[in-house]
Parts: structure tokens; sequence; C-alpha cells
């Protein structure tokens, strides 16, 4: 037998040692690629006021112990990010394009800005995308989608602008809520938008869209809300919505869309049991509130009574918050202020609100019948006060309150049990405590 060839046995002993080291950084590199997204996420963040990701994402543990992170329990990839409500600021970095098992991504109601990270709409397997509540700016990113399993896309009050990219919505099958509510995108809506058979929610109130309702988002028969109120759009309401048999909220701007005096054709079988705003009626927000101020009997930091005055714009009061386009006010905060007071009815006229904090407080009595008017609320929180009754039937009319997470009466009635646990048609919400 000859005997072997030396250069021949070292190729060869090259090869497999080449080939074990590589088996061997297999099985770390996708937990590893995630880790790396991961801090380099931390990198971004310049602002953490309870230093939550500072003093739990660190190296020293497994990715999958971090605050906020959701791991598969077979492969141990990083499934779920949820860092809503941390307070942080900071940018987002294309790293997080590289999770590439992430189903949820939550960093709403956060100061996070820059621009959206167009690696993240390469995530395949991506089921929620939540960035609402943010100050991201920039344009939608006009790159090819890879989103088949999308579900969610909420990026509601932020300061993103531009056109919508008439083609992402080819790549959007299984999408059923997309809320861009509240930013500055200009431009016509796409009349693609029909191509997401899916889509139960459209919510695009509060921009700046001009032209004509598409005719086609009459093809969408999932629809259950609409929402385009608010931006500059002309033309009367397509007959073609008539086919949406499924919707049950549809607010679009009749001042734009019909004379003066014909409200009657909201009454038409095209809306038949759909509710419609007409946004030509405006409320004066500061009577409102100073109305709000007057039922207060306790103030002892004197809050509302320093920072509440009619010299100063409203925007400026303490505890609210004004969308960037309009001044309109969108979140009422008065958590932990101690105040005392009832909830004055005067509340049902900030039409635009979309959060009410009262949480830790002693507001007491029944709550209002005027809540329902605020027809956009998603967040309500009223736990820890001393609220009485029952929970109200007129509740399940918020339609928000029931894709939003929010706090609502389930709260109240596990601290306060003197409430009847009666949740008629009320959808439960989540609770976001």
């Amino acid at each position: 037998m000859a005997k072997n060839n030396p250069l021949i046995v070292i190729i060869t002993a090259f090869l497999v040692l080449s080939l074990m080291l590589s088996l061997v950084k297999a099985a770390p590199k996708n937990i590893t690629t995630d880790q790396h997204a991961l801090l380099a996420l931390k990198d971004r963040i310049k602002y953490d006021p309870t230093n939550l990701l500072a003093k739990n994402w660190t190296t020293s543990s497994s990715i999958c112990t971090w605050i906020g992170v959701t791991c598969g329990v077979r492969h141990h990839r990083v499934t779920g990010l949820n860092i809503s409500n941390f307070g942080l600021a900071g940018t987002l970095p294309p790293q997080l394009g590289n999770l590439s098992s992430l189903r949820v991504l939550d960093l709403s109601v956060n100061q996070l800005s820059g621009t959206i990270p167009s690696s993240i709409f390469q995530i395949s397997s991506l089921e929620r995308l939540d960035l609402s509540y943010n100050q991201l700016s920039d344009s939608f990113p006009s790159i090819i989608f890879n989103l088949p399993s999308l579900q969610v896309i909420h990026f509601k009050s932020n300061s993103l602008s531009g056109g919508l990219p008439s083609h992402i919505f080819n790549y959007l099958p299984n999408l059923k809520m997309l809320h861009l509510s509240a930013n500055m995108f200009d431009g016509q809506i796409p009349s693609t938008i029909s191509k997401c058979q899916q889509l139960q929610i459209l919510s695009l109130f509060n921009n700046n869209f001009t032209g004509y309702i598409p005719k086609e988002i009459g093809n969408l028969t999932m629809l259950k809300e609409l929402y385009l109120a608010d931006n500059k759009l002309q033309g009367e309401i397509p007959h073609e919505l008539s086919n949406l048999v499924k919707l049950n909220v549809a607010v679009v701007a009749l001042s734009l869309l019909l004379p003066p005096c014909s409200f009657e054709a909201v009454a038409s079988p095209v809306f038949s049991g759909v509710w419609l705003e007409a946004t030509n009626i405006t409320t004066d927000q500061s009577s409102s509130l100073l109305a709000f101020k007057a039922h207060i009997t306790n103030d002892p930091h004197n809050l509302l009574a320093n920072y509440w005055t009619a010299s100063t714009s409203v925007c400026n009061w303490v505890g609210i918050t004004c969308d960037s386009q309009n001044n309109r006010v969108i979140v009422l905060n008065l958590t932990s202020m101690s105040l005392t007071s009832t909830i004055p009815l005067h509340i049902g006229n900030l039409s635009f609100l979309d959060q009410l904090h009262l949480r830790n407080n002693s507001f007491h009595g029944s709550l209002p019948v005027d809540i329902v008017h605020l027809r956009r609320l998603e967040i309500l929180h009223l736990g820890y006060n001393t609220f009485q009754g029952e929970i109200p039937s007129w509740l399940g009319s918020a339609p928000c309150l029931n894709f939003k997470s929010c706090i609502s009466f389930v709260t109240i009635y596990k601290y306060y049990p003197t409430f009847s646990r009666k949740y008629h048609n009320i959808k439960e919400p989540r609770i976001v405590e």
C-alpha cells in the first residue's frame, strides 16, 4: 500500500478541523446574533429613566431573562420584544432586523426618534409592529417588504411624513390593523390598499392626505372600522363603501365630503347603522378643561391652580399633550396628583382625546356617560381611586378600547370591589399595569 501523501493528509485535516469549528460555532450563532441586536439597541438608548436596560440587559445573564424579552421554548430565539412605556429616548439601530424569529415588536409610548430602520420590514416572522406614541420621523420605508405574517402596524402619534408607497400593500396579505393616524403623511391614499383583504381597522385620520377616498376601499369586505377624518380629502364618499357590510365605525371628514345641511345622506343604506363624525363641529378645549378644573375640590400641590390658566396655551398646561399638527388635546394625564373630584360631564367635549389617565388620585362618584363621546379613546387608566357603582354598559360603545391595550374597569374592580363585575358587551382589555 502506498504511503499517504503528506500534503493530502494536511489538507484533509485542515478541512475536518474547519468543519468541526463551523459546527461548534453554528449552535450559538443565532442567539448570539439576537444578543448583538439587543445590545445595539441598548447602545442607542440615550435616556433610560429607571435604568431598566442598564441594570438588566447585561452579558452576564441570558437574553431570555432580560426584561421585555421573550424567547421561544424550542430554539431559544427572541420571539418578542416589548419595552413599551419605559420612557426611553434614543434611536433604532438597523441590527433590529437581525432578530429573524421575532413575532412581536412593541416599542410604543416612549421618546424614540430618528428613522424606522428598513431592516425591520425584512423580518418575515413578524406579526405585530407597534411603534406608536414616539417621535419617529422621515418617510415610510419604500423597500420591498417581506412580511407575510404581519397582522398589526401601529405607528400612531409620530412625525412620519411623505406619501405611502403604493407597492407595500402587495406584500401584506394578512394585515388586519393599520394605524397611521396623527402623523404628517401626505399625497393620495393608495388604491392598492385594497390588496390587504384581511384588513379590519384602517386608521389614517389627522394627516395631510389629499385627493379622493379610493373606491377600492370598498373591496375590503372584512373592514370594521374606518378613520379618515382630519385630512385634506375632497369629493364624495364612494358608493362602493356600501360593500363594507361589517363596518360599524366610519369616521370621515363630512365637512369636506358633503355640502352643508345634507347630513341626511349619512342615513342612506351606504352607512346604515354606522357612526359617522362631522369634523366641522369643534369645541373649546380650554373651556372644557377649565370646567374640569372647577370641579376639583382638593389640589394640594396647586398644580392645576398654577398651571391651568387662560393666559397660557392649553398645550403648555401640566398633564396635557397636544398633537403637533393641530394643537388638539390628545392626552390628559393627571396621574398621582392627589386630586379630589368627581369626573365632570365636560370631559366628553375633548373629542380628540385618545389617552385619559386619572390613576392614583381621589376621584369618586360614578362615571359620566359623556365619556362615551370620546370616540378616539384608546387608553383609560382609572385605578387607585374610589369610584362606586356598576361598570356601565355604555362603555362597550367606545370603539378603540376594544383593540388598544388599556387599564379599564378590570383594574378598578381589582382594587375596588364596590364595582359590580358586569361587563355586558365590553371586551375585556389586556391589563398593562
